[in-house]
């Protein structure tokens, strides 16, 4: 509303860019399944996998420039736009089930690993799908109800602000999350194992000891099934130095 007012005060067709901000909601739902692949599976989607789909976008796209073409106008018929809106709230609904059922598998993998940083991990994709899912629930009312025409135009554009509202702030969440905790965000590198205990003063027999220890203490009471014990805790538990745990 506020780029049409401002475009016809300046003289600017506003069609061309709204036309192309709305093809954006093509990217919601991939990006929303590609951030949970990415966490969950410890892997990147390869080129030809995001080329796939990124279909319904470049249809989109597609479909703009035809109409141009053939029309003469950036303006989409009602009709059409309606087709392509329906299609946009489906595809974002697929995704998110998507997204939904790889959280899913990823909490049945880590049930039995107890681990603090994967469970931080998941806790957060969940926070994801459901700030998704609240955004995508009041748009599609307010797509449904507007078909409908039984709300004046005043509620519409109430629920159009409480979906942005909602995005605005998720997107902040997003920023603070990076800044306070950049694990979520940034998987930092190992470090060389090979030259990690090159200066460690046990001898092999020592280190044969010591890790029989360890693994038997492992097996008895299971220390791994706590998610926040120290190191200094477990060796004072299992009765060794920390620096040889």
């Amino acid at each position: 509303y506020l780029l049409r007012k401002y475009a016809a005060d300046i003289g600017i067709n506003p069609r061309p860019l709204a036309t192309f901000m709305f093809s954006s909601g093509f990217l919601f739902g991939p990006s929303l399944f590609w951030y949970t692949v990415t966490m969950a599976r410890k892997v990147q989607p390869k080129g030809k996998i995001i080329l796939f789909h990124l279909i319904p976008f470049f249809l989109f796209l597609s479909i703009i420039v035809i109409h141009r073409m053939v029309a003469k106008s950036w303006g989409i018929p009602y009709s059409l736009f309606q087709y392509l809106l329906s299609s946009m709230h489906f595809q974002i609904l697929c995704y998110m089930v998507l997204s939904i059922k790889e959280i899913s598998l990823f909490q049945h993998r880590i049930e039995n690993a107890y681990s603090s940083l994967e469970k931080m991990n998941l806790n957060w994709l969940k926070l994801n799908v459901i700030a998704f899912l609240c955004m995508w629930i009041v748009d599609i009312v307010n797509f449904l109800l507007g078909k409908i025409e039984i709300l004046p135009d005043e509620v519409e554009l109430l629920m159009t602000f409480v979906s942005l509202l909602i995005n605005f702030l998720f997107a902040n969440l997003i920023i603070y999350k990076g800044l306070t905790t950049p694990g979520l965000f940034i998987e930092l590198p190992e470090s060389p194992v090979k030259n990690k205990y090159s200066g460690s003063l046990l001898s092999p027999e020592q280190s044969s000891l010591f890790g029989e220890k360890l693994k038997e203490f492992m097996e008895k009471e299971k220390p791994f099934l706590e998610p926040e014990i120290t190191l200094q805790e477990l060796s004072s538990r299992v009765g060794i130095y920390p620096r040889y745990v």
